[in-house]
Order: C-alpha cells, then structure tokens, then sequence
C-alpha cells in the first residue's frame, strides 16, 4: 500500500500481469487498459515477436536466445476530451527477460498510429478544368502548419499536417487511416480531400516507426494533390488551422515551395514524406 493509502490495481492479460500504479487507480481501470487499441496492438505484437524471434549479438557474444513478457507496470496515463475521461496515452515499463535473467530495455510510451500528409497544391488558371499538365512538381507549393510543441522545446514546429488514430471514429469507411488523414487536413489546413485522391506513400506493416527505442508510434504516410488558383494559394499563408474539439491545437499554416522543403523544417515527418514522394518519381 502506498503513502497515500491507495493499493496498485493488479490484472492478468493473457497470462501476463499488469499492474496499474497506485496513483492512477482512481482514474484507470484495469477494463480500460485492455480495450485500449494501442496497447492491445502493442502487446499482440509483441508476443508474436517474442514467440518467432530469438535475440541475437550483444556484447558478451550469447547464443541466441528467446525472450519473454514477464510483466507489465503501467506507469502514468493521459487523458483527452473536454470531461478528460477519454484515455489517450500510456507509460508502462515492460519486464521482458530469458530464461537466465537477462532483460531488454522494456519503457514504452503508448499513443498507438497516426497518418501524416504531404499535401502538393498547384498554381493553376482554372483548377475545374484538372488540366494534367498544370501538376509540374516545379511549381508545386507544399502546405506546412506552425503550432506549439511543449516536447521539442518550441512554440513555432513547422511540421506537416498529421494527426493521431482515432479507432472511436465510426466514418462510412470504418474508420481507416485514410479517414484520419482526411480528417486532419480538413481540420488542421481547411482543406477537403476526396477519399480517391489520398494516395498511400507507406502503409506497409502499419507504417514508420520514428522512435522504436521508446514510443509505439507508427505512422502511415499519405499524399494528395491539389490545383488552386495562384490568389487562393496566397489566402492559405498565414491562415488559421485547429480543430475546435481540439484543447490548445493553435495552427498557423505556411506555404514553401517543394524544392526547399528540406530547409524549412525540422520534422522527421515531413522528411520522410519527401523522401518517400521522390521514390515514386
């Protein structure tokens, strides 16, 4: 029992124990632990691995090994929405060792996927009239948004539109990856894009990984194409972006040309989508 006279809530998920911190037992029940998508998908995940995978190399030369899931310990948790009731982020440490006792580094940070979209707009004189020789990537601008990021240090990210999974979101297409991208641009950029027109630039296995040593995150990457008049294009620099549901979202969007996007911004996201864009060039 600790200090504060709260015990830890304790659980077996498929054989395995978790076990909820004592101070977030008023908030966090273990049945919201085992309907969280993201840490359903990370511990499914990580059991196949565990299971087909034997750990290799390491500094004492070893034979390879299979490791095992021993515990869970969920360290703190996150809420979103306006009543804070909707869980949004875990931290957990993860006991995962072999039969000899030696262990992995097992801290994880739990947010689950999200989609990121490098958005290509085009000056065109009449964009009805999608006249395919207007999409020359020589002139094509690309839609960046400047918001606030606590983690990084920096109230002015310039990043590409992205935004997390929501498996809650019951669109007519069952709530896809598309879907979220779609969603974000229209929130973050005011900007709709037909289901059609979302391109995939990396889907695969779940998508990219960016910080594997800590987070769960894996990001699918999506492209969209779009003619606007050069005067509508001006109107987008220096607009206004966030959803309204959204606490603390404050966006202000930029537009660069897609030659010098690599230079306008520090977002592994917007790198990576350049990349990705170009291999299919």
């Amino acid at each position: 029992m600790s200090a504060s006279g709260r015990q830890a809530a304790s659980f077996l998920y498929q054989s395995v124990r978790v076990e909820i911190a004592p101070h977030l037992t008023p908030m966090l029940a273990p049945e919201q632990v085992q309907k969280f998508q993201p840490f359903v998908r990370w511990f499914t995940r990580l059991q196949t691995s565990l299971r087909t995978t034997p750990v290799k190399g390491g500094a004492t030369h070893v034979e390879p090994t299979f490791y095992r899931l021993r515990k869970v310990d969920i360290q703190s948790a996150d809420f979103f929405g306006q009543a804070r009731n909707k869980l949004g982020f875990l931290k957990l440490k993860a006991t995962v060792e072999d039969d000899y006792g030696r262990t992995l580094p097992g801290v994880v940070f739990l947010r689950g996927q999200s989609v990121a979209i490098l958005v290509l707009i085009y000056p065109s004189p009449n964009p009805e009239a999608d006249n395919p020789s207007d999409y020359d990537d020589s002139k094509a601008n690309v839609i960046l948004t400047i918001q606030p990021r606590i983690a990084g240090a920096t109230m002015n990210s310039v990043e590409i539109p992205a935004g997390m999974f929501d498996p809650d979101d019951i669109p007519e297409d069952g709530g896809s990856l598309s879907f979220t991208a779609q969603r974000e641009l229209k929130e973050e950029c005011g900007i709709s894009i037909n289901a059609n027109d979302m391109k995939p630039l990396y889907t695969y296995d779940g998508g990219i990984y960016t910080s594997a040593g800590a987070s769960d995150e894996q990001i699918q990457f999506f492209y969209c194409k779009k003619l606007m008049r050069e005067s509508d294009i001006k109107d987008l620099q220096g607009k206004f972006g966030g959803a309204p549901k959204e606490i603390g979202e404050r966006i202000t969007l930029r537009i660069v040309p897609l030659n010098q996007l690599l230079t306008a911004t520090q977002d592994a996201k917007a790198i990576i989508a350049s990349a990705l864009y170009n291999l299919r060039q």
